[in-house]
């Protein structure tokens, strides 16, 4: 299943599950901060690491993906539901438990 690199929150939360958000093959994120990544990330359930790098390559300047596996998905996605800090930001709250839904109904429980 694809989703977003921002379903899963700011980098600063998401980084350890799925690297920094900005293109792999950029050493930075550059300087203007409206530069807008098209980062994706295949979340992925009974098949291998090995499989899913096959069939969603990265290739360099054309499309980054990012692999998480379906169990450490669940366990980002629900740090917001847990942590009483997002509460006062509802947006990324939502747009993360609207992804968790999306991948719950996609890749079952």
């Amino acid at each position: 299943m694809i989703v977003e690199y921002d379903d899963f929150g700011p980098s600063a939360i998401s980084y350890e599950y799925i690297g920094l958000g900005f293109y792999q093959w950029d050493n930075e994120g550059g300087d203007d901060p409206n530069r807008k990544f098209d980062i994706k990330v295949v979340v992925y359930r009974d098949i291998s690491l090995d499989e899913v790098r096959q069939n969603h390559p990265v290739i360099k300047e054309k499309q980054d993906y990012r692999y998480l596996e379906y169990k450490a998905s669940l366990e980002l996605l629900g740090k917001y539901e847990t942590d009483p800090f997002w509460n006062e930001y509802r947006q990324t709250k939502d747009r993360a438990a609207q992804a968790k839904q999306r991948i719950l109904q996609q890749l079952g429980t």
